[in-house]
C-alpha cells in the first residue's frame, strides 16, 4: 500500500479512490451491493451457493469454534475486561494470562500460539507497557507504527489482543484480509475512472496463514474479475503480503480501521437502505464477523487453486 505518503487518516480518506471505495463498501454493508463475484466465475468454480450474497447474510451465519456471534461476543467481552484491567494496572502476571486466553481463543494450541506466547513470556515484565504502546498506535488517526519495528509484536494473533484493548480496531487476520481483497476487486471491476496507481492505495495486504489452501488472501487476483484481464499486470494488481512483519501488519490494520469506520458511518446515512443489521454499539465487530465469514470462502474462487 502507498499509504505512508498519507500519514493521517484524514489525508488518506480524502484521496478520491479511497473515498469512492469507502462509499462502495458502505453500499456493500447496507446490502445495496453484493459480495458475490460474477456468475461465470462462480459457475467455473462449481461453488455457486457457497458465498453469501450480502455481508448481512454472512454475519447471520457466523460461527467460530462451534459457537455463534453472541456466544463469542460474550467470551470476548469477558477477555476484554481482564486484558484492559491488567494493562491499566500494569499487572504483568494477569496480563500474560489474559493474552494467553485471547490467543488460545483465536489460534488454539497451534504453533503460532506457542510462538506468540514465547514473545509474551520473554517480555513479561514489560508486557502491559508494550501492549499499551501498541494499542495507542492501532486506534490512532495517524500512522505511528515505529513501536512495531522492534518493541511490539503484531500478527494474526496479536491483532486479536489489540482489538480487545482498543476502541475501534478490527481483528485483521487472513480471512478478514481476504474479504477486503474481494471487495476491492469488485470495486475495481465495477467503478470506473481510476488509474493503476490508485490501486496501491487499496491493496490491503494479505496475511500469511499456516493453511493457505483454505484461508489466505494471497490467492485473490484482481485480474480474475476484471472486465478485460489483459489490461491488468500482476505487478500492479496483486495484493502484497505482510510477510509476518509487525510494522506491515500494523499499517494494514490501522488503514483497514479507518476505511471500515468511515464506511460504517456512510452506510447508516443510506435512506431506507441503512445497515440496520449492524446499527448497534458493536457495529464494527459485526462487520468484522461478516468479513471473517466471507474470507473463509474467497480462496475457493481463486485461479491459484
Amino acid at each position: 500500500m502507498r499509504v505512508p505518503l498519507f500519514q493521517s487518516k484524514d489525508a488518506y480518506l480524502a484521496q478520491p479512490a479511497v473515498a469512492a471505495f469507502c462509499e462502495f463498501l458502505a453500499e456493500t454493508i447496507s446490502g445495496i451491493r453484493s459480495v458475490r463475484p460474477p456468475v461465470h466465475l462462480l459457475e467455473e468454480a462449481g461453488d455457486e451457493e457457497i458465498l453469501p450474497h450480502t455481508l448481512e447474510e454472512a454475519f447471520a451465519g457466523y460461527q467460530w469454534r462451534g459457537e455463534g456471534f453472541e456466544e463469542n461476543a460474550q467470551l470476548l467481552n469477558e477477555m476484554q475486561v481482564t486484558l484492559r484491567s491488567s494493562v491499566a494496572e500494569a499487572n504483568a502476571e494477569l496480563c500474560l494470562d489474559a493474552v494467553s486466553e485471547c490467543l488460545r481463543w483465536g489460534l488454539g494450541h497451534s504453533a503460532p500460539y506457542k510462538r506468540n506466547m514465547l514473545w509474551a513470556e520473554h517480555n513479561k515484565a514489560a508486557l502491559p507497557e508494550l501492549l499499551a504502546m501498541g494499542t495507542e498506535a492501532v486506534e490512532g488517526d495517524a500512522l505511528e507504527i515505529e513501536c512495531f519495528r522492534d518493541a511490539v509484536r503484531m500478527n494474526s494473533g496479536y491483532t486479536k489482543v489489540f482489538s480487545l484493548l482498543s476502541e475501534g480496531s478490527i481483528m485483521y487476520d487472513s480471512r478478514v484480509a481476504a474479504a477486503l481483497g474481494l471487495i476491492v476487486a469488485l470495486f475495481w471491476q465495477q467503478v470506473a475512472g481510476f488509474e493503476d496507481s490508485d490501486f496501491t492505495l487499496l491493496a490491503f495486504p494479505r496475511v500469511p496463514h499456516r493453511a493457505p489452501r483454505n484461508r489466505n488472501a494471497s490467492f485473490w487476483d484482481v485480474r480474475m474479475i476484471a472486465p478485460d484481464p489483459a489490461e491488468f499486470s500482476r505487478g500492479y494488481k496483486s495484493f502484497p503480503s505482510t510477510n509476518n512483519d509487525s510494522r506491515k501488519h500494523a499499517m494494514a490494520n490501522i488503514v483497514a480501521n479507518w476505511v471500515l469506520r468511515d464506511a460504517l458511518n456512510r452506510s447508516l446515512s443510506h435512506d431506507g437502505r441503512g445497515a440496520l443489521w449492524c446499527d448497534t454499539n458493536d457495529s464494527l465487530r459485526r462487520v468484522e464477523a461478516a468479513l471473517f465469514m466471507i474470507g473463509q470462502e474467497v480462496p475457493r474462487f481463486s485461479s491459484a487453486n
